[in-house]
């Protein structure tokens, strides 16, 4: 009886053990909702940084990014302008606009490697080796939906981006959307 009393008592701290190991080890961290949409992410996007190339990045925003949502996002108070007709090409060309921005910036994207370092709600911080970098990914629906980086949210970015090709443009939904091309 003594013994069983024994075994039963270690199992707290057993527990206790188990869990900060499982917290602690960023390996386990990719178990969080959505640490593998991130590590997957990443690495498309540090293959396309390698790269220089706007098609990478392309094929990495169609299979990981919401694009429909960031684009929309980055439209702002603008959105309203824009023809419903015009919402798939402006998707399209938002795509293609992001893709050569990020492919004249790939230099300053240095990395090998993704580890998830962790998790909180839709939000998955990870680091970027060797350099550890910070990077903070907002998902949503398996999807990356915005991108922390250096301390800049990319969303945000591209919405401050946006606004000014728009006042550039007049006002002009077609002639902002010329500068897309």
């Amino acid at each position: 009886m003594i013994l069983v009393l024994k075994r039963v008592a270690l199992w707290p701290g057993l527990l206790a053990a188990v869990f900060f190991l499982v917290l602690a080890h960023p390996a386990q961290a990719r178990s969080c909702a959505g640490g593998r949409v991130a590590l997957n992410a990443g690495k498309s996007f540090l293959s396309a940084a390698h790269s220089r190339s706007p098609a990478a990045f392309s094929r990495a925003l169609r299979r990981h990014a919401a694009m429909r949502s960031i684009a929309f996002f980055a439209l702002g108070r603008y959105r309203r302008k824009l023809p419903r007709k015009a919402y798939g090409r402006f998707v399209r060309l938002s795509t293609r606009y992001v893709s050569r921005k990020l492919a004249s910036y790939a230099d300053s994207i240095r990395g090998s490697a993704v580890d998830v370092t962790g998790c909180r709600g839709n939000m998955v911080e990870t680091r970027l080796a060797p350099s550890g970098q910070r990077v903070v990914w907002r998902i949503r629906g398996g999807r990356v939906v915005d991108v922390k980086i250096r301390g800049v949210w990319l969303s945000l970015a591209l919405r401050d981006h946006y606004a000014n090709l728009i006042r550039q443009a007049g006002g002009d939904m077609a002639r902002f959307m010329a500068q897309l091309k």
